[in-house]
């Protein structure tokens, strides 16, 4: 499949987000309060599992795994960028849009283009009530800090898709901050542990020209990272509070990288399967809110030329990847990865491999076009989004996991 159409597949398949219109509150209020009628109808979709739930009836069945299955409020799909949810799942920040009906261009997280309509808003994950107004227009690229106590976004201004400044939302007290750190377009913010440093790519007039830069929050004191005679580095996600690990584009190829504050280059980890451009290669991750395992040694892409996720290692030579069609899903702690196709949610466990060492054990969770958002091995939970067919809006679903012994 050429690189560009594969782009556009998983825009389709895995971000939920370019399907029907959306069905949007129409009130507004400003940042930080909270607004009641931005609530979505109350009407679910049935999830589609073993057997059919909806509102506050739960569902079970047993195969490999024992699971529970019940119904979250759904929340609005601007058909831009996943909903994100806190480490300690008890928020969801989402983007709306004012009018559901404007064509709005997937790639305007890339450019800062037409997203004057686009806000971002933060609720209770398992309440449709109290919905909080972060952003009122040009909101993207949303991320939680570790703690889930700030909510990082990225904020263009409404006159100028050319200059952005990052937004930082505190859910304790409702403030919502900005600083402006001298970077005309900037992409895919994220804390480190400490919450004291930030990184960012960000880029001038070309996309492609893309560099990873480390910000200070509270100064606002913006610093390059590491040096490049390659493309465009991307998706920084950290890996302690000095070291980051990021996605570095080549003509044909990508590579995960590692860098140490401090370091003038970064040292190669692997080579990756992934486009050149810009414009492509954010889909390597756009069903994949954490790429980044839990403890640290193992990352998660999609690779948009075989069609389906891949499990690299970072701290080893580790390599498994899953079956055609799965594109999307999160980590379950340091064994399992939750994975989405098009039509059903698996299980895959790196401790076992049918056929091939290379290909992990697949147990069968859920039926139908759910993707996971969130996952926690230790509260034995997972959250998963699906599309409702009449209003686009995005449908919610909780499941609580036990898995049994393996044959």
């Amino acid at each position: 499949m050429p690189q560009r159409s594969a782009a556009v597949a998983v825009s389709i398949a895995v971000a939920l987000c370019l399907g029907a219109a959306v069905g949007c509150g129409t009130g507004r209020a400003p940042g930080g309060e909270s607004d009641t009628r931005h609530t979505p109808p109350a009407r679910q979709a049935e999830p589609e599992v073993e057997s059919q739930a909806s509102g506050d009836k739960t569902t079970r069945w047993t195969s490999h795994i024992t699971a529970y299955a019940t119904a979250l409020p759904a929340i609005p799909n601007a058909r831009l960028q996943l909903p994100r949810i806190s480490p300690d799942s008890k928020w969801i920040a989402y983007l709306d849009r004012e009018d559901a009906d404007a064509l709005i261009p997937n790639d305007s997280v890339v450019t800062g283009k037409d997203l004057d309509g686009v806000s971002l808003w933060v609720r209770p994950v398992d309440s449709p009530d109290g919905a909080r107004s972060v952003a009122g227009s040009g909101a993207c690229w949303p991320s939680w800090s570790p703690d889930g106590k700030v909510l990082l976004f990225v904020s263009y201004d409404p006159d100028d898709h050319r200059r952005s400044s990052l937004g930082l939302y505190d859910v304790d007290t409702g403030v919502v901050g900005r600083k402006s750190v001298g970077l005309r377009h900037m992409m895919m913010p994220t804390f480190n542990p400490a919450r004291d440093r930030i990184a960012v790519s960000a880029y001038g007039e070309a996309p492609d020209t893309a560099i990873i830069f480390i910000v200070d929050p509270l100064s606002g004191q913006t610093l390059p990272g590491p040096a490049s005679d390659r493309g465009a580095q991307m998706f920084p996600r950290w890996v302690g509070d000095r070291s980051l690990i990021f996605i570095e584009l080549d003509e044909d190829a990508a590579y995960l990288m590692r860098w140490t504050l401090g370091d003038k280059y970064a040292t190669q980890i692997t080579r990756l399967s992934a486009p050149g451009s810009v414009f492509d290669a954010r889909h390597i991750l756009g069903g994949i809110n954490d790429p980044l395992r839990g403890d640290g040694r193992a990352f998660a892409y999609y690779n948009m030329n075989e069609n389906r996720v891949e499990l690299v290692g970072i701290t080893s030579p580790a390599h498994w990847r899953l079956p055609n069609g799965f594109i999307g899903g999160v980590w379950w702690g340091d064994d399992w990865f939750i994975a989405a196709s098009d039509d059903r949610v698996e299980l895959a466990s790196s401790k076992r491999a049918d056929d091939r060492a290379d290909r992990p054990r697949m147990i069968h969770l859920v039926n139908g076009r759910w993707l996971p958002l969130w996952a926690d091995h230790a509260q034995q939970a997972v959250i998963l989004a699906g599309e409702d067919k009449t209003s686009g809006d995005f449908t919610l679903l909780k499941l609580w996991l036990t898995v049994g012994d393996e044959d």
